[in-house]
């Protein structure tokens, strides 16, 4: 009896360390596709942000809408706090909660 329980424990005993073993194997596949996710994830949105960076520019160089000469350099300088609060600010925001690029834009013309 006692040696059929010392085998007993003996495989449970490998059966765990195997478990614990498979348990980290898993626990660093979830952490580098976690990593791959966010990276395919903000890969378009580059390019969106870009877009969205063009668009807002050219928009606020036109004297029907925007009125800023210069766009978003104006004297030839970047202005950080235009691009923070309408791209960073409204526009990923609108993005964020679901709006289309058409959506977010309207929301960036309402708010200036």
């Amino acid at each position: 009896m006692q040696r059929t329980l010392g085998i007993v424990v003996v495989v449970l005993a490998a059966l765990v360390v195997m478990e614990l073993a498979a348990l980290r194997r898993m626990r660093v596949e979830i952490a580098r596709l976690r990593a791959e996710s966010v990276t395919h994830a903000l890969e378009p949105r580059r390019e969106e942000i870009q877009r969205a960076g063009e668009w807002l520019h050219a928009w606020l160089q036109k004297a029907d809408s925007g009125s800023q000469p210069g766009g978003l350099c104006p004297d030839g300088t970047p202005d950080i706090e235009s691009m923070r609060r309408l791209l960073f600010g409204v526009y990923l925001s609108q993005r964020a909660g679901g709006a289309t690029e058409a959506e977010a834009r309207e929301a960036v013309i309402r708010s200036r």
